[in-house]
């Protein structure tokens, strides 16, 4: 269906037309749900070329794109792609949102991500304690999302290795980070901390 009310729109209005680019999104998004990222992958493309053209590169639709675009090269192993749009999108957004917005805090997270994919974990690191330092100042230290950065950041000192994080028990209690954030950094360190964490002990 949503093909179909593509090829319509291209057909009577245009390839530029916000209409075809909003069914070009959103078939971009039955894509990438149904896994086939290729198919998103060049869907996108073609709405963030549009976009820029039309909209400019600061505009937040713009932005939301190449968050979207980032998002299939990471889902494809597309690592070094996805990092310098990260880039931007972080970049975008620190100066129209400014540092302690929402969604400036969500792309310091996701390029931290990206950062950990590539091998990076000091760049990873250093983001990630922005998101949770953020996060806990504005948001509150038991929040859920201050807790998942935590976790985040666990994971990252382990090299993305750390099996205990990964577990469904996994308990999260901010409290218990004191030591670890700025404390010793060794992984092993980190997966004792993860291990007790998960069992609750801490």
């Amino acid at each position: 269906m949503e093909i179909q009310v593509l090829d319509t729109r291209k057909k009577i209005i245009g390839e530029e037309h916000p209409d075809t680019i909003l069914a070009m999104r959103n078939l971009a998004t039955i894509y990438s749900d149904l896994g086939k990222h290729t198919g998103a992958e060049k869907l996108e493309i073609q709405v963030l070329d549009a976009r820029k053209k039309i909209l400019g590169e600061e505009h937040p639709g713009t932005i939301l794109t190449m968050g979207n675009l980032a998002t299939t090269y990471s889902n494809l192993g597309k690592y070094t792609e996805a990092e310098k749009l990260k880039i931007q999108v972080l970049d975008a957004n620190q100066k129209i949102l400014g540092e302690e917005h929402p969604d400036t805090i969500l792309a310091m997270g996701n390029l931290a991500f990206t950062y950990s994919d590539l091998g990076k974990y000091t760049e990873a690191e250093k983001l990630e304690i922005q998101v949770l330092d953020a996060s806990s100042k504005i948001l509150g230290e038991e929040h859920p999302d201050s807790i998942m950065a935590i976790k985040n950041l666990v994971a990252i000192h382990a090299g993305g290795s750390c099996r205990h994080c990964r577990e469904p028990s996994f308990q999260y209690k901010p409290w218990s980070f004191c030591d670890t954030r700025y404390g010793r950094r060794e992984c092993g360190h980190w997966s004792s901390t993860c291990q007790q964490l998960s069992s609750g002990r801490i």
